[in-house]
């Protein structure tokens, strides 16, 4: 079987991760905890993914499997600031908790497998 090196690097280069870095807030601004971790774009473009994550009346998390096991956002959360959004990037303010008194600055970068390759 003969394989088409032209045909397999449009395959790969269709696949778009997400790079996801979440920093917990203190009260006073100052980052107190961080998570990052990376999932495949499945089942949606980089647009739907953004849409779902300003989206401020869905109150329910989608499930992602990546590097951690988890969700792009908590339950039943309110996003206060859109501070960057790009074709690459979006960072938001994210606050939720009992009495939306948690704050986490959230950072999604759309890198294709390529790219994610060279920061390695």
């Amino acid at each position: 079987m003969e394989i088409n090196n032209e045909e397999l690097e449009v395959t790969i280069s269709k696949k778009n991760y997400v790079i996801q870095t979440n920093t917990i807030l203190n009260e006073d601004g100052t980052p107190r905890d961080f998570t990052s971790f990376m999932f495949q774009l499945q089942n949606q473009t980089w647009e739907e993914f953004k849409e779902y994550i300003l989206n401020n009346d869905t109150k329910e998390t989608k499930q992602i499997k990546g590097t951690l096991d988890g969700a792009s956002k908590p339950n039943d959360c309110i996003i206060s600031e859109e501070i960057i959004n790009t074709d690459q990037q979006l960072e938001v303010m994210i606050f939720f908790g009992a009495d939306y008194d948690r704050r986490v600055n959230a950072k999604f970068f759309l890198v294709t497998e390529e790219e994610f390759k060279k920061i390695l």
